[in-house]
């Protein structure tokens, strides 16, 4: 059951926030990452929303976003 849940982290991140991940083994949890520094645009733009739909190949309907600021 699990397994079928895909999970991105989408944040107001520099660039240099998926070498962190990758470095210590976390990327291979998620099936997306979405920074705002590599998108060129940041929270809360709806179009930052939709692509990291769009990469774990969901639906806005069957997705839950969990976040730590109510703004963004």
């Amino acid at each position: 059951m699990w397994s079928d849940i895909r999970q991105a982290v989408l944040s107001n991140w520099p660039p240099s926030r998926r070498p962190f991940l990758e470095h210590h083994r976390l990327s291979r949890y998620l099936s997306a990452i979405v920074a705002s520094g590599e998108e060129q645009m940041v929270k809360p733009d709806p179009a930052l929303f939709r692509r990291a739909v769009e990469r774990l190949d969901a639906t806005p309907e069957r997705t839950v976003c969990i976040g730590n600021d109510a703004e963004a």
